[in-house]
């Protein structure tokens, strides 16, 4: 592909190709090819072409603002507005780019440039379309709720953390809350359980109510689909528990709650319960991607003893790896190395990932649906 010819569709694997740029640290070709995805002219029958341009202009905007270019940022923001003055997301960013540029002058000689910012989402390792969806569709809308309610467009109820297990999903919601300064209140299944015949219909009931007085606050349900299955599945035991999840689920919103669940199998999650005004929002957490594998090595062999090494050549060669098994692959280079107490080296990553195999996750999010 020609650098200066625009090109007339989106390409597919543009995603991967933006990660290649990004993890050899070509900030300019990143920015660059995201322009050229933008200003690719959409096709007014193909939706999904213009959803993928929306996601790279907010691409664009959040490596602007990692950067700390945020007057460029905002221009780019205006940029949209010019060409869609109803783009609320964009409206919204203008008002928060705006008021952080009124403040930033006064406080940046006391800043350093790697103190965290409102824009920053610390320890979560690459995943940028995952951050730029829940940055556009969740955070904008808490941060200018009148804005949102001028176009009838609301914080979602719900949303729905799903794919491939050990790919970070439980951490994203912990991000998530963080950024949305909410409590953050973890459940599993096992947590709701209960000896006495509907006993989880009535923890399920106190939960909500608890969070309601911890509001507001963000509830993460991990492995969604057993604690609400489809419902007659089960032999009917569990539908009172899902019956009385479907009730709270109501307006969580408008009492302060945002709720988050996670799950390997979408499918069998009940159909009331990813219904439009409950958890209608979908977001695919897939294998991370080579710039997320780097950042991953990078958070893992902090304050580890380690000598200086190649994080692209390690992210290049652990394609496939869950975020769980980049870990994993940590932990088993620093045993190697503990073994005769000296600093882990390339070589110790390369014969653990020369013994370790991935578990070979799909990354197609129809196979997770």
């Amino acid at each position: 592909m020609e650098p200066d010819r625009p090109t007339s569709r989106i390409e597919e694997r543009w995603r991967e190709k933006l990660a290649d740029y990004l993890v050899q640290g070509h900030l300019g070709k990143a920015l660059h090819y995201l322009a050229r995805i933008i200003d690719a002219p959409p096709s007014l029958f193909d939706e999904i072409l213009a959803e993928e341009r929306r996601i790279a202009w907010m691409l664009r905007i959040n490596l602007l603002l990692q950067h700390r270019r945020y007057r460029e940022a905002l221009a780019w923001v205006l940029y949209e507005l010019d060409i869609n003055p109803e783009n609320a997301a964009a409206l919204a960013l203008r008002l928060k780019l705006r008021r952080h540029l009124e403040r930033e002058e006064p406080e940046r000689k006391a800043r350093s440039a790697s103190t965290e910012t409102e824009f920053d989402w610390p320890g979560v390792a690459g995943m940028r379309s995952v951050k730029a969806m829940l940055e556009r569709d969740v955070l904008l809308p808490l941060v200018e709720p009148a804005l949102f309610a001028k176009y009838k467009l609301s914080p979602p109820n719900g949303i729905l953390f799903y794919g491939p297990p050990g790919c970070g999903k439980t951490h994203i919601a912990r991000a998530l809350a963080r950024k949305a300064t909410r409590v953050f209140m973890e459940i599993k299944p096992s947590d709701l359980g209960s000896i006495y015949l509907h006993g989880s219909q009535g923890r399920i009931k106190a939960l909500f109510e608890e969070a309601v007085v911890k509001s507001p606050c963000l509830l993460f349900f991990d492995e969604l689909d057993a604690l609400v299955p489809m419902r007659g599945h089960a032999g009917g035991y569990q539908d009172n528990e899902v019956n009385e999840f479907l009730v709270q689920l109501n307006n969580c919103a408008e009492r302060g709650l945002l709720v988050v669940g996670a799950t390997n199998r979408l499918g069998s999650i009940d159909t009331a319960v990813s219904r439009p005004g409950r958890m209608d929002k979908k977001v695919f957490v897939g294998l991370p991607d080579i710039e997320a594998r780097a950042d991953l090595f990078r958070i893992c062999l902090e304050e580890r003893p380690v000598v200086p090494v190649d994080m692209i050549d390690l992210a290049r060669i652990s394609e496939g790896y869950t975020c769980a098994e980049i870990t994993h692959l940590c932990d088993e280079a620093a045993r190697i190395a503990l073994e005769t107490n000296r600093e882990i080296t390339q070589i110790d990553f390369q014969r653990v990932i020369k013994n370790s195999r991935p578990a070979g996750h799909s990354n197609d999010p129809r196979d997770w649906e």
